[in-house]
């Protein structure tokens, strides 16, 4: 905006304002005296006299009030120049960066997502999946489905947009778990084991590891399986080197088929609790956000199996999440144990 200068200064131009508004008086009171005249049918000199008795002296009055006003305060230069003020306030904004208002919004979300309450050991978020209580059993799972123990699966998983399917049947004769999946795509399908009697399970430091049972039929020596680990807090962690893969273990390399009964021998692996590098946080899936920044395994909520099928491999070794293929394979016995066997 240009500034005001000694030539055009709204404030030269007062007294001709002035001026106008004496002239503007004036002609009302013309107009005032000629009505009075017509309406009371008065001569024009009594009604002069009336008007002058019943109205000046209250517009006189005004008229000194607001010349006090302009002689204490706009002469003095307490005037309001709009434009000036809006374009002062228009600086305000871009000084403070008001007007990036979305960069501003964006930056609170950030620092909100930061923010993350206090950790409490004691919440017991295992309840959200229904368990009601805890105990320090060292079976998870043995699929002896009596008493408490009524449910051994708490979810089967798999990609249903690309018609993956996974189906889990107890064998109460046996006392095992049959898992049947086909992966047309490849995310690997899954299935979560609900502990026996609906009950988180307390882990002795001693029980240091996670042990169960797998079998196999002729033609699924190719079955692979990882293996996701549920704590207290429904934090998944999954068991891998990396955290963009999984340590799977190739089932054909340590169940070998019989050649009478076509079925493997029943094999035990483990899994290592204690051993930080081989766990990470999954964040696909569970309460990822609150809870221990590291695996914390005192209370077990769930074991989730993974499988796929795959060409080759090393048992142990890194490999990509377990994909595309279909298997069967058998799972029993899922328990807290003090040795491995077969380290995964």
């Amino acid at each position: 905006m240009e500034t005001p200068t000694p030539n055009n200064s709204p404030r030269n131009n007062n007294p001709q304002i002035v001026w106008l508004l004496i002239l503007v008086c004036l002609l009302t009171v013309l107009l005032l005296v000629a009505l009075y005249s017509w309406i009371y049918k008065l001569p024009l000199k009594d009604a002069i006299f009336e008007l002058i008795r019943n109205i000046i002296p209250g517009f006189i009055g005004a008229l000194i009030a607001y010349l006090g006003v302009y002689l204490l305060f706009i002469q003095k230069g307490i005037s309001v120049d709009l434009d000036q003020q809006l374009q002062t306030i228009k600086g305000i904004q871009e000084d403070l960066n008001i007007t990036s208002s979305s960069n501003i919004i964006r930056g609170l979300i950030a620092k909100m997502k930061q923010l993350k309450p206090p950790f409490k050991s004691d919440l017991k978020l295992y309840t959200f999946w229904g368990l009601q209580d805890e105990s320090d059993s060292d079976v998870l799972q043995d699929f002896n489905m009596r008493g408490t123990n009524v449910n051994a699966v708490q979810f089967l998983w798999s990609d249903a947009s690309s018609e993956n399917t996974i189906t889990a049947k107890v064998n109460a004769e046996g006392q095992f778990l049959h898992v049947a999946f086909e992966n047309i795509s490849s995310a690997g399908s899954n299935v979560a084991i609900r502990l026996a009697g609906d009950k988180a399970r307390l882990r002795s430091q001693k029980m240091r590891y996670v042990t169960f049972d797998l079998r196999i039929s002729e033609g699924n020596e190719k079955v692979v399986v990882g293996f996701r680990v549920v704590n207290g807090w429904l934090q998944h962690w999954h068991y891998s080197n990396m955290a963009d893969s999984f340590r799977t273990i190739l089932l054909g390399r340590r169940c070998s088929i019989n050649s009478q009964t076509k079925l493997s021998e029943w094999e035990s692996f483990s899994i290592d609790l204690e051993e930080p590098s081989k766990w990470h946080l999954f964040k696909s899936d569970g309460n990822y956000l609150y809870g221990p920044d590291e695996a914390n395994f005192s209370v077990i909520t769930s074991i989730i199996f993974e499988f796929g099928v795959v060409e080759g491999g090393q048992e142990g070794a890194l490999s990509p999440r377990p994909g595309r293929g279909k298997g069967e394979l058998d799972i029993r016995q899922i328990r807290f144990t003090e040795t491995s066997e077969h380290l995964i």
